[in-house]
């Protein structure tokens, strides 16, 4: 037989049924988040590392100006070697037939698809018979299909740099490493045979070669000798070598550290949703005690002992903590599939093979369901069943408690909110003429003190990392708007060569809408030290010294002038890589640097500024003419930057394409236009993705702040049922009832917008440090005070909701219910 006491923990739970859910949702919320979070972050680490190995990655990638197998061949049989492979690879226009607008589309040329070693790709929706793909047909990375608008069968239409057009047929899709997905990367990903790559005019020769080391995999340093080594040997075989390039962190998915920064932050915002619901369960567990205070006074009386009730109380926690595990767990798991396949398989092309988190992650949110709201109930459980059973049968359900009413005194917390409210009439706030409900909202606020506390703690830090988080949107956006600044042009276009500067401005400042016009020199760059050590590679930039076109912002030193020929600025993130790069050391203002550029041509320039480095990668910016001086090119450039008389988009797109149209006329061959306004709309959309993320955890929060608060103002009106019957016998109308209910919510949303305003500052500086770390470049901090006055609004919209239950129940009890309570 099940003893009365457990009869009546199960009679409890089930008869006030509003309030067993407003437990069981207060812990869910908490192991939910913390569920999905690990949840995610277990499943993500392991598919994307799965990925990655079963792709056989490449340990460097070698740029040369094409080459054939036999070199292929003869770079497999050097001992450091475990494989090589060579393909080529391309970007071009591409969209899907009968539409008008071109997207990206990078290609890759494939030698033998039945026999891919490194970066493997994996057939996903392909028919054995369109496997390799035929001549003029390609296959489609799985996320490309949506990016370009097209489905199996369909054709695509290509435009080359020379304004040719082609079409292909989309024979199917495959899953590859060289695809992140094009919702992250904006541009679609295909491979083609070496048919339809000379079809497509670009003969039948390899231009990238991948290697795979033999041993130290995960040693960067050991590969970078490799990859010097193979450097050496494409020069002495007379191959024109362009670049080699070692990941950051070898052996690991190139955004691995990103993602799992990103999801480690989302964690922190889990574990906060967690600790705020602890805060409700104390508060919940409170109010069923301060209820049940006089059948605690009756056990008693009749023998039962504070051990024995304090056990039942905490049985009655257990079982919250199990209905709470029966919802949260299955809802955790829903949500990390969610988050897991949108981040995995539509962001960053993984072939997710299970959705399932190791055990431990269950553990974890088993223990949090029974653990954590057992310490969370500690406190009020030993205070409520340790009175004695005079102080129990005392209570009345006033506020202020038994003791107070024993000794025939107002409660000292009355006479306090008394003397509180004296001295506002004092302060020049007397001016003010108060109703009495709201007299008694603000009065009602401060009665429980603790509680008040409680409730505020939630609200504040629920406030304070939802306004972390817009700040760090607004971060974001400062950061794309500085990079944009930075470069300061509507377009640039690559042309096919390089063609006298004079001509090919003259040409583009005679299409209609273009302003301004600027030939800017690029060339690779890689800093060479004693025995043959070189640096990290990076992009040196060549424009006029005199430039409005680029607006750098300078760290240290000074910009280049029109006599710098021998002279160089740096970039952050240049000296941030070369610090990196093992044995290499620091560069500083005013060192003189040995660089190879591409590949070739020696200088030694001197650092005569810092520029911060704002999305732009490594850079180093050299005068135009000191560049052609160390090139040999001359007066000749093969990029435009161009300012235009609009910032219109479209019109924008209009003017871009009047110029390869007009360029097309005069023979000059263009390649590439990219509009910075495209560009800021890339960059807007993978931001996006994070805040969404980001903004999703803080939602959470807000939910448990609204659980949070919804609960303190039951517990309040259960608790000062007599007062309201009091109240209502002396002549109270039910409006006057609710809005006193609803006013204390209001106060109490308020009170914890200002704490929260406060503390939202650390919270957004933390939160901005922690993407910079995620995202590994700076960015640069911006307090959202959009983010500031929508939590106001928000507070406020919570605060009401959460009063009007509680409200609208105060004002239905009748006088005889009120007096017959306790």
């Amino acid at each position: 037989m099940i003893s009365p006491r457990w009869m009546k923990v199960a009679r409890d739970v089930w008869s006030n049924k509003t309030r067993t859910i407003l437990v069981v949702m207060s812990i869910a919320v908490g192991v939910f988040a913390v569920g999905t979070t690990l949840t995610i972050q277990d499943v993500l680490a392991r598919e994307m590392d799965r990925n990655w190995q079963a792709s056989n990655p490449a340990s460097l990638r070698v740029g040369i100006g094409g080459f054939q197998q036999d070199f292929v061949t003869s770079i497999r049989q050097m001992p450091e070697v475990a494989d090589a492979e060579g393909r080529s690879s391309m970007f071009i226009r591409a969209r899907a037939a009968g539409t008008e607008d071109f997207k990206y589309i990078e290609t890759f040329a494939l030698d033998n698809f039945n026999d891919v070693r490194i970066n493997t790709i994996e057939k996903a929706d392909v028919t054995a018979a369109d496997w390799p793909p035929a001549k003029r047909e390609v296959i489609l990375g799985v996320n490309s299909l949506a990016f370009l608008g097209v489905k199996i069968g369909d054709n695509i239409e290509l435009q080359n740099w020379n304004g040719k057009n082609y079409t292909m047929r989309v024979a199917g899709t495959a899953y590859s490493v060289d695809e992140g997905g094009g919702p992250f990367i904006q541009n679609a990903t295909g491979f083609v045979t070496f048919d339809t790559w000379e079809w497509l005019d670009q003969g039948r020769e390899f231009d990238t070669l991948l290697v795979r080391v033999a041993d130290k995999t995960t040693d960067r340093d050991y590969i970078q000798e490799v990859g010097d080594t193979i450097r050496d040997r494409v020069q002495r075989d007379g191959k024109a070598f362009r670049s080699v390039r070692v990941p950051q962190e070898p052996g690991k998915h190139p955004i691995s550290q990103t993602v799992t920064g990103i999801v480690a932050l989302m964690t922190a915002i889990g574990i906060a949703s967690l600790i705020m619901s602890g805060f409700l369960v104390i508060n919940t567990i409170s109010a069923v005690l301060a209820q049940h205070v006089r059948q605690i006074g009756m056990m008693k009386a009749v023998g039962a002992r504070t051990g024995q009730l304090s056990r039942m109380y905490f049985g009655m926690v257990l079982v919250f903590g199990f209905l709470s595990l029966f919802v949260a767990v299955p809802l955790g798991m829903l949500g990390a599939r969610y988050f897991v396949q949108y981040l995995g398989e539509v962001l960053l092309n993984l072939k997710i093979s299970s959705f399932l988190p190791p055990a431990s992650v269950f553990a974890i949110q088993i223990a949090i369901g029974f653990i954590a709201p057992l310490i969370a109930a500690v406190a009020p459980v030993f205070s409520g069943t340790r009175k004695t059973v005079r102080e129990a049968l005392s209570d009345y359900g006033m506020s202020g408690g038994g003791k107070e009413k024993q000794r025939g005194t107002r409660g000292q917390g009355d006479k306090g909110t008394r003397q509180r409210f004296r001295l506002i009439t004092l302060s020049p706030l007397h001016l003010i003429t108060l109703s009495r409900p709201l007299i008694i909202s603000l009065r009602n606020t401060f009665r429980r003190k603790g509680r008040l506390i409680m409730t505020l703690i939630t609200l504040v830090l629920g406030g304070a990392i939802f306004i972390g988080v817009m700040s760090a949107r607004d971060g974001l956006t400062r950061t794309t708007d500085l990079a944009l600044a930075y470069w300061n042009y509507d377009m640039d276009v690559s042309l096919t060569r390089d063609y006298p500067a004079e001509q090919i401005e003259r040409e583009a400042l005679a299409v209609p809408g273009v302003t301004r016009v600027e030939s800017w020199g690029f060339a690779n760059a890689r800093r060479q030290l004693e025995d043959r050590k070189e640096g990290s590679g990076f992009l040196l930039v060549g424009p006029p010294a005199e430039t409005d076109m680029l607006k750098p912002i300078l760290r240290q030193g000074r910009w280049l002038t029109i006599d710098d020929i021998d002279a160089v600025v740096l970039n952050t993130i240049m000296l941030e890589n070369e610090k990196d790069s093992g044995g290499i050391g620091g560069i500083e203002l005013g060192d003189v640097v040995n660089l190879k550029i591409n590949g070739t041509f020696r200088a030694n320039l001197k650092v005569v500024g810092i520029a911060q480095g704002v999305l732009t990668g490594p850079i180093g910016y050299i005068n135009r003419p000191g560049l052609a001086k160390i090139t040999g090119a001359g007066n000749k450039f093969g990029t435009l930057v161009i300012g235009v008389d609009t910032k219109d988009a479209v019109e924008q797109a209009n003017i871009a394409k009047a110029i390869e149209e007009h360029f097309k006329r005069v023979n000059l061959n263009v390649n590439n236009t990219s509009l910075t306004s495209a560009t800021r709309t890339a960059i807007n959309a993978q931001f996006s993705i994070i805040i969404y993320l980001l903004m999703a955890m803080a939602v959470l929060l807000a939910v448990v702040g609204g659980l949070g608060l919804a609960g303190t103002m039951s517990i309040n009106v259960m608790e000062r049922t007599r007062e309201i019957g009091v109240m209502r016998a002396i002549g109270a109308s039910n409006g006057s009832i609710r809005t006193i209910v609803v006013i204390e919510g209001a106060v109490i949303g308020v009170l914890s917008w200002i704490v929260g305003a406060l503390l939202s500052l650390p919270f957004s500086l933390g939160i901005n440090a922690l993407l910079t770390a995620a995202l590994r470049f700076e960015v640069f901090y911006a307090f959202s005070m959009l983010g500031l006055l929508s939590w106001l609004a928000i507070v406020i919209g919570i605060a009401t909701v959460a009063s009007v239950l509680p409200a609208w129940n105060a004002s239905r009890l009748t006088v005889r219910e009120v007096l017959a309570y306790g």
